[in-house]
């Protein structure tokens, strides 16, 4: 499995762009979330010329998740298109209900079936799904807007925009990568996001291969990152950068 990073700041782009992470695992391109992040894919043009059809996990559907729609055109405008997000009975409409309001004509030129040579919009649920032969494991989290964890074979967790919920960590984690929210530097008692601290604290024993701090404030100063590294030093705990590559 690899993974590309093309977007890991949270709400707007700062030192990076919003979420968006390109997976290349068993002979399937999938991308999580489209934020603008999507715009980066203009470096890997290389890459997407290997798969004829791409498939989309969204989180949810805030607009720094899924903004990055109208710039993905030029990319699989030749491809099949297959975008799962979460519908009923989490939200009153599903994946293509949302995508369509959001590319109406009054916003943007061309509609959502037309981003592509083909499109296809499927809700998932907590039961999960499958793309191909990997598994696609699905969980429910803590936000303002339903919001949901999403692992790849196991082998890669994604959490954004969520509360920390350490019931969500309970099985066996060796090896895997998890992608994790960090939008604060300590702890203030966000109910609706994650703080380092709190990652530090119920995630260390979990037996994970790394964990990448994603969605980053994109208010964070140098005192910021300053504290980041000394609270991460010699531990499993690493910042996402934009244009990071990782085996999996």
């Amino acid at each position: 499995m690899k993974l590309h990073i093309l977007g890991c700041s949270g709400w707007i782009p700062g030192k990076n762009e919003t979420s968006c992470f390109m997976i290349e695992h068993k002979n399937r391109l999938i991308i999580l979330d489209m934020g603008t992040g999507i715009s980066n894919l203009c470096k890997y043009k290389e890459t997407l010329s290997k798969y004829d059809e791409v498939s989309i996990i969204l989180s949810h559907y805030h607009l720094d998740h899924t903004i990055g729609i109208i710039y993905l055109l030029p990319y699989v405008k030749e491809k099949k298109l297959v975008i799962h997000g979460p519908g009923k009975p989490y939200y009153t409409m599903g994946t293509e209900g949302y995508l369509t309001e959001l590319l109406r004509t009054e916003f943007f030129s061309r509609p959502l079936l037309k981003i592509a040579k083909q499109v296809e919009c499927r809700d998932y649920t907590a039961d999960g799904f499958k793309i191909g032969d990997i598994e696609i494991g699905i969980k429910e989290q803590i936000h303002s807007a339903p919001s949901f964890q999403i692992s790849i074979d196991k082998k890669l967790i994604y959490a954004t925009d969520t509360a920390f919920v350490p019931s969500l960590f309970k099985e066996d984690n060796s090896g895997a990568v998890l992608l994790h929210e960090c939008w604060e530097t300590s702890d203030t008692g966000n109910s609706k996001h994650s703080s380092l601290p709190m990652l530090i604290e119920g995630l260390s024993k979990k037996n994970f291969k790394k964990i990448i701090l994603i969605h980053q404030n994109p208010e964070w100063t140098d005192e910021d990152y300053e504290n980041i590294k000394n609270q991460t030093e010699k531990t499993v705990f690493s910042l996402g950068e934009d244009g990071t590559k990782f085996e999996i």
